[in-house]
Order: C-alpha cells, then sequence, then structure tokens
C-alpha cells in the first residue's frame, strides 16, 4: 500500500504485510524498512518502507519482486 498524507508523515511510503517472525530477513534485505509508528510501538505485521528513505526506489522495487517470488 502507497500513503502520502500530510497527516502522520512519518508513515509516509510504502506499507508492506509480513509476519514478524520474517522481519530479521527482510530488514537485511530492506534496511530502510520500520515499523509504523502510527500503530504505536513495537513490531506489528505492517512495515514501512518511507518516502524520505535514500533507497525508497530500490528498496520498492525489491519488495515487488519479493512479492512476485513469493519471498514475502
Amino acid at each position: 500500500m502507497l500513503r502520502n498524507r500530510e497527516s502522520e508523515p512519518y508513515d509516509n511510503g510504502v506499507w508492506l504485510a509480513t509476519s514478524p517472525q520474517y522481519h530479521t530477513s527482510l530488514e537485511r534485505e530492506l534496511p530502510s524498512m520500520r515499523s509504523i509508528k502510527l500503530f504505536g510501538g513495537g513490531k506489528t505485521k505492517w512495515q514501512n518502507i518511507p518516502m524520505e528513505a535514500d533507497d525508497f526506489e530500490e528498496s520498492v522495487f525489491k519488495a515487488c519482486e519479493m512479492v512476485l517470488n513469493r519471498d514475502i
């Protein structure tokens, strides 16, 4: 899901739904990925590739490839 809102801009970017058990390996593949602040503290099933990340486009393309290959 792509999010771009003026309210809570910290969470703008591409949201990924995944299981917490995969977060460690995904963080190696997508280093800018982080938890969504809007949902409170801690890890949730939803993670974010933030729009302001230097590697935003590269990470989004990589995430898309992973989805197509059923790696996410």
